[in-house]
């Protein structure tokens, strides 16, 4: 018998181990694709002349500044104002519905395991958690697009010729891993820009 709780808490170890080593590697991944995107946005906002290139290393600021990016040689853009709308729209609705989706599990099992009855009024502020989901889902959406409008713009105004490689790229870390993105910004970064900031 104890050589089976051993093998048991040997597996539970190695389980652990590989979980803390695959957490270690996205932790690392996604810290190099932030610094990788704010190098790029720096960069990129130097040759179009944007200032305030630095706030691509701050969060909630690098969208706007990608949007600003991307609206170079349009007097009246406003991709800027709408991916941080959208990403804070997203941000934020999806944290409300964790957090009532969080509640409205722990409600559940109240009622399940402890016999206790949830009130009305509990429910009802619980079932708004859908509502929250929904405009999640709808800034998510609306967020996307605008990201790869700006996406599109940027590769057509540093890449030339070849936006088309360029693009296919950004659209590829924009819905696979994000520094698929960085590392395209960057290359993108070394270009001249067709069309500079109109203000």
């Amino acid at each position: 018998m104890g050589s089976i709780f051993q093998r048991a808490e040997a597996m539970a170890a190695a389980v652990s181990a590989i979980s803390s080593g695959a957490s270690f590697l996205i932790s690392a991944v996604d810290l190099a694709a932030y610094i990788l995107f704010g190098i790029a946005c720096l960069q990129l906002a130097n040759k179009l002349g944007v200032p305030y290139g630095w706030r691509g290393f701050i969060p909630f600021a690098d969208r706007w500044l990608l949007g600003r990016l991307a609206d170079a040689g349009k007097p009246r853009g406003n991709a800027h104002w709408q991916l941080l709308a959208l990403y804070i729209g997203k941000v934020l609705f999806g944290s409300l519905h964790s957090s009532l989706s969080g509640a409205s599990r722990v409600a559940a099992l109240a009622e399940t395991f402890l016999h206790v009855q949830v009130s009305p009024a509990v429910e009802s502020v619980l079932s708004i958690d859908i509502v929250f989901r929904l405009l999640a889902y709808a800034c998510g959406i609306g967020y996307t697009v605008i990201l790869c409008m700006a996406y599109y713009r940027l590769a057509k105004n540093f890449g030339g010729e070849s936006y088309a490689g360029y693009l296919a790229l950004l659209l590829l870390g924009a819905f696979v891993q994000p520094v698929i993105s960085s590392l395209a910004l960057l290359l993108l970064s070394r270009k001249e820009p067709a069309v500079t900031v109109t203000e």
